[in-house]
């Protein structure tokens, strides 16, 4: 049991039997992630020792998992003690309050006693909060990012606020390097939800950016015999994590991500990481994409492009092909194009790979 939660709420601050009170009306009268707020809060301020969080599936299928209260702490103030959230006084809440990410948010903001903010996690949460509120700390996904930069006066905002975390998917490399002359601190995330959220962070503004992850205090990590991510968190894990993200470590203890074990596409035993041939295309398409892996007699699985195009714009598959050629050597070329009006995605809001592919060899 956590004792005497308190929790600052849009300006006005809540404890005992108020934040109860609090959290019971917004499971009864809120809508969407005021409703997931209020069932969080209850959860929270319960006998109970632990918590209900939905995993997305990173390091195997989606299940429930109950981590203790405790556990939730401790990744709070890993990120607390990395970030200086002490010095904070406003944040952000602009995710899912069902998702781990937004939980943490809450944790965090009740730990430091931050005044936490909320508004509906939307492409746009900058533009859902009034101009004399000013954020200090956020946590944002790319797409939020994307689409904040994209308006001018969302823009400006977003360079107001102190501090932000990126994460829940990976960062195009057109958007991180328009990240890189913000003035504010502007950090990428690494974890799960089996992590209870990130366990490292990585730079993205300024002189101190870095293409390298940092363990979070506490935090060490290593790799196993495929040469993917194990994340030894005694505080938040009872025991270490085995990830399928294939991994490099540096000798000073940072790590860089490389793909994941399971996107490897094996075309007659040259094996080509499903996230390197997308990042080596990143500049051919202005759409979304993935690269997977089909089937082949000959050299076993072979590469495809395919791309979501939402706007119907005539895209000519040739020529795409053609100019794929000239980027990536011969074992590395896609095959085929396959185009989807729309990407399936994950309950996180990722691009659902699997059954993208599905969706696409079935269109044909």
């Amino acid at each position: 049991m956590i004792v005497s939660p308190s929790l600052i709420l849009n300006g006005k601050e809540y404890s005992g039997s108020f934040l109860q009170e609090k959290a019971r009306q917004l499971l009864r009268e809120g809508t969407g992630n005021g409703r997931a707020l209020g069932a969080f809060l209850l959860e929270w301020i319960s006998d109970a020792d632990t918590v209900s969080v939905h995993t997305s599936g990173s390091t195997g299928p989606p299940r429930i998992l109950n981590p203790e209260k405790q556990r939730l702490l401790a990744s709070a103030r890993a990120t607390g003690d990395f970030l200086k959230l002490g010095e904070h006084r406003t944040a952000l809440l602009c995710l899912p309050v069902n998702s781990i990410a937004g939980i943490m948010m809450v944790v965090r903001a009740m730990h430091y006693g931050l005044n936490l903010v909320t508004t509906e996690p939307t492409g746009h949460p900058l533009a859902q909060i009034p101009p004399e509120v000013q954020a200090d700390f956020s946590a944002m996904v790319p797409a939020q990012v994307y689409n904040t930069l994209a308006d001018e006066t969302e823009g400006k905002r977003f360079s107001a606020i102190n501090t932000i975390i990126i994460g829940g998917g990976s960062l195009p490399p057109a958007l991180e390097e328009q990240l890189s002359g913000f003035p504010n601190n502007l950090y990428a995330t690494y974890g799960m939800t089996e992590t209870l959220s990130h366990i490292a962070l990585r730079r993205l503004s300024g002189n101190a950016r870095s293409g390298w992850f940092s363990a979070l205090p506490g935090i060490s990590v290593s790799t196993d015999d495929r040469g993917c991510l194990v994340i030894d968190a005694p505080r938040i894990a009872t025991e270490p994590i085995v990830t399928n993200d294939l991994a490099e470590l540096s000798g000073s203890g940072t790590f860089r991500i490389t793909g994941r074990s399971d996107f490897v596409i094996n075309r007659g035993g040259v094996k080509l990481q499903a996230e390197v041939l997308e990042r080596k295309l990143d500049s051919l398409l202005k759409e979304r994409f993935i690269v997977a892996g089909i089937r082949d007699e000959k050299y076993g699985q072979v590469p495809v492009l395919i791309v979501e195009n939402k706007s119907g714009r005539n895209i000519d598959k040739k020529q795409l092909l053609r100019d794929a050629e000239s980027i990536l050597s011969y074992s590395e070329r896609p095959v085929e194009v396959y185009f989807l009006s729309l990407f399936p995605e994950t309950p996180t809001g990722k691009t659902d790979r699997r059954e993208a592919l599905k969706q696409a060899l079935l269109s044909q």
